[in-house]
């Protein structure tokens, strides 16, 4: 069984932005949780033994999303003892739209038959256990915040002056989004396997 993701790349400013933070954290922090992923938005993640098939059904959805999606970039955040790390997360921030929100649930409605959750119904939080239930996801609609992971780090973190100077990064940035893209992550590694075109003009 694979483990796929399904992502939104960001353009190439942001894109840029993300790899130039990730690298300054990374020159202090080192090798840490996230910091050598590319930079992306997660609409979905999960195991899987039907990679082709889930690649399929993408493309069948991505034809008849008729919504204009964008993303809207609002600044610098961080999750603080992050659910998914038990650690510290700095992150860009990304507006739920209600065409994103819509667009995610699709996806997942679309392939749920396929898929098996990789995260285990025990959050604090019930909402991501009803999630994880209904479509073998715990971030989902209201419960999902979209952001670009810059990596996770311990309570070091939490005192360092590069977590001031990020936190103060005023960035801002909209962009159109016309492509999702499908991974196969293995042993952390993140392996391209298809881009998909979304037809919506």
């Amino acid at each position: 069984m694979n483990e796929l993701a399904i992502f939104i790349s960001p353009n190439n400013e942001i894109y840029n932005k993300v790899l130039f933070w990730k690298s300054k954290f990374k020159s202090q922090f080192g090798n840490q949780l996230f910091i050598n992923h590319p930079p992306h938005i997660t609409l979905a993640n999960f195991y899987s033994e039907n990679d082709l098939l889930i690649i399929e059904k993408l493309y069948n959805l991505n034809q008849n999303f008729k919504q204009a999606l964008s993303i809207e970039v609002l600044g610098t955040d961080e999750f603080i003892n992050d659910p998914a790390t038990k650690q510290n997360t700095p992150y860009i921030s990304v507006k739920n739209s209600k065409n994103l929100n819509m667009y995610q649930k699709n996806i997942l409605n679309s392939i749920n038959i396929l898929i098996k959750s990789k995260f285990i119904a025990n959050f604090e939080n019930n909402n991501y256990n009803l999630n994880i239930k209904k479509y073998n996801y715990p971030y989902v609609g209201d419960d999902w915040k979209p952001h670009i992971t810059i990596g996770s780090f311990k309570n070091e973190y939490l005192d360092s002056e590069i977590r001031k100077e990020f936190l103060n990064e005023k960035i801002n940035f909209n962009f159109k989004v016309n492509m999702i893209s499908v991974f196969k992550i293995v042993n952390n590694k993140h392996i391209k396997l298809e881009d998909i075109k979304i037809n919506n003009g």
